[in-house]
């Protein structure tokens, strides 16, 4: 009986070993991926970090670009009441130019008039 349980011990410990190592060749290469993909995992995890910084800058240099535009706004504002300004100057200027050149016109048509009618007169006289 004793040599009996021998020999089932030893086949028992026969199947353990070959068990053991099937076990450790399907468990070895799955941890073997699993330290792959933590490596992957982690190395992802820096490049989302360093991602993340690149946006925070991005959204920094948009809020300066924004307040750099609200400030051109505003000079645009300002440089668009003084252009208006100007234009309203330079039509009310030119109005007054038009006007004086209608009117030395105007003195130009009386001033002939009255100045031939006298001369008109004296040849009526004189055809008379």
């Amino acid at each position: 009986m004793c040599a009996l349980k021998h020999k089932k011990m030893k086949k028992n410990f026969v199947i353990l070993i070959i068990l053991s190592a099937m076990f450790s060749a399907t468990i070895l290469p799955a941890q073997d991926k699993i330290d792959r993909l933590t490596d992957q995992i982690a190395e992802l995890a820096k490049q989302q970090g360093k991602l993340a910084d690149k946006i925070d800058k991005i959204a920094e240099q948009q809020t300066e670009t924004n307040k750099q535009i609200a400030v051109t706004n505003t000079e645009v504002k300002g440089l668009d009441k003084r252009m208006g300004i100007f234009f309203a100057i330079i039509i009310a200027s030119s109005s007054v130019l038009f006007a004086g050149i209608f009117g030395l016109i105007g003195f130009v048509f009386w001033d002939r008039r009255a100045v031939s009618q006298p001369f008109e007169a004296k040849t009526a006289e004189v055809k008379s």
